[in-house]
C-alpha cells in the first residue's frame, strides 16, 4: 500500500551534506599519504626492503581507493 505511514517518503528525509569539502580533506590526506611515500622511496638511508614493502603498500592502498570509491553501475 502506498500510503503507509511507516514508510518514510523522499520529502521526510534531511538532505545530505555537499561533498566537497570531504572530497577536499580525502584529496588532501592521499597526497600527504603518496608524499611520505615517495619520499621514503628515494630515501637513501633506508634498507632496500622498506623501500619494497613502502612501494607494495602505496600500490595496495591505490588500488583499494580505487575499488571503495568507484562508482558503481547497476547491471541490467
Amino acid at each position: 500500500m502506498t500510503g503507509d505511514p511507516g514508510t518514510p517518503r523522499d520529502d521526510d528525509r534531511p538532505p545530505l551534506p555537499d561533498p566537497g569539502p570531504f572530497r577536499r580533506l580525502q584529496l588532501a590526506t592521499g597526497a600527504l599519504i603518496v608524499g611520505a611515500g615517495v619520499i621514503t622511496l628515494l630515501s637513501d638511508e633506508r634498507p632496500g626492503a622498506v623501500r619494497w614493502g613502502t612501494l607494495v603498500g602505496l600500490i595496495v592502498l591505490i588500488v583499494t581507493i580505487y575499488v571503495v570509491t568507484r562508482r558503481r553501475r547497476p547491471h541490467g
